[in-house]
């Protein structure tokens, strides 16, 4: 993320959170990131991988990430492969030996945050982190009833991230 990018989400954390030092502050900015690429799944990066047995391990194409999950795999003849992801590979309940199609989750590292994620989602990227630092027991900004405030704002703009990031499985009724 560009740095005048990364100073306005620090500036509008440091307004809801009062005496707290800015590199905690950019630990709870990172952290509140990962958490909501991870939940939301707007970061998909789609890869075709060769199957062979139980297990695949992948990585992320794209320099500046790392893959945090998977959303979906797919074969040519079934819609959708039962899958469970273990520590940066993906594991099936019986051996397959196909190309699969793959949606992967990606999260930034800590020194990037796309641009278009910031321009789309600063809003939970900022409550993330003021849940973040209000919720750590302890310290001079501890404030239970804030970090609840926080979290329902961050879901909020989860749940609006997760409806736009998934066009192709929402179709709306008209009659409600």
């Amino acid at each position: 993320m560009p740095t005048e990018l990364k100073e306005v989400i620090k500036a509008d954390v440091r307004r809801a959170s009062v005496n707290v030092p800015d590199y905690v502050i950019e630990a709870a900015i990172h952290n509140g990131c990962r958490r909501f690429f991870s939940d939301s799944e707007v970061w998909i990066e789609p890869q075709s991988l060769d199957a062979e047995g139980r297990r695949i391990a992948v990585t992320a194409l794209e320099p500046d990430a790392f893959v945090c999950g998977v959303a979906e795999v797919r074969t040519k003849h079934e819609r959708s492969i039962a899958f469970t992801w273990q520590g940066g590979q993906v594991c099936f309940e019986r051996d397959i030996d196909a190309l699969l199609d793959v949606d992967l989750v990606l999260c930034p590292t800590n020194t990037s945050i796309p641009t278009w994620a910031y321009e789309q989602h600063k809003e939970a990227f900022v409550h993330a982190a003021v849940r973040d630092l209000k919720s750590q027991q302890g310290q001079p900004w501890f404030d239970p009833e804030g970090a609840g405030y926080h979290e329902g704002e961050y879901r909020h703009h989860l749940g609006i991230a997760r409806i736009q990031s998934m066009p192709k499985y929402i179709a709306p009724n008209p009659f409600v």
